[in-house]
């Protein structure tokens, strides 16, 4: 009678890299938004700033659950945040509450669609902003009404929608198609 001693061997598990590689990709595209978006947003773009980050968030939020679409929110405003001089928390607070809003009332759409993507990019970037101005109300002290729709509001969501299109190809590239969001 022998005794056999097996040893245990460790696979690679291909979906457990894919999940990481996700997560670096994301987290290279969060960093790169919010540098172009914040640091040289305003020398490179000549005032032409749209919310970059927003657009990542809302990617997210449809191609995943609730809670996906609220941690990438909170990842994405706490990046503006560190990099930004406002009061730390606001940004994290809005930008996860609207990714929050998006996975849930998008369960019904067909997410993978490009219009139905920059629609609610649109819609998005409006509720962001006065979502922020609301924060801003009750934390501090906001700017006047007029100004968020004029000079705020309105420039932000024109210009975000306007790059939407480009943004959400590039970032589709960059994280390539899961099969399971073909059926969606």
């Amino acid at each position: 009678m022998s005794i056999t001693v097996r040893r245990p061997v460790h696979h690679f598990s291909p979906i457990r890299w894919r999940k990481w590689r996700l997560r670096f990709i994301l987290f290279l595209l969060l960093l790169g938004s919010v540098i172009i978006q914040g640091a040289a947003g305003s020398v490179v773009f000549f005032s032409f700033r749209p919310d970059l980050v927003l657009i990542i968030v809302v990617y997210w939020a449809l191609k995943k659950d609730p809670s996906g679409g609220w941690f990438i929110g909170m990842a994405g405003g706490f990046m503006i945040d560190l990099f930004s001089s406002g009061m730390l928390g606001l940004h994290t607070l809005a930008l996860a509450t609207v990714g929050l809003l998006v996975a849930f009332f998008s369960n019904p759409l067909y997410q993978t669609h490009l219009s139905t993507r920059v629609v609610m990019v649109g819609i998005s970037s409006v509720s962001y902003s006065i979502l922020y101005y609301l924060l801003l109300l009750i934390f501090s002290a906001p700017p006047s009404w007029s100004y968020l729709w004029k000079a705020v509001l309105i420039p932000s969501a024109w210009q975000t929608i306007l790059v939407a299109p480009l943004w959400l190809w590039m970032i589709d590239r960059a994280l390539g198609k899961d099969d399971k969001d073909k059926g969606r």
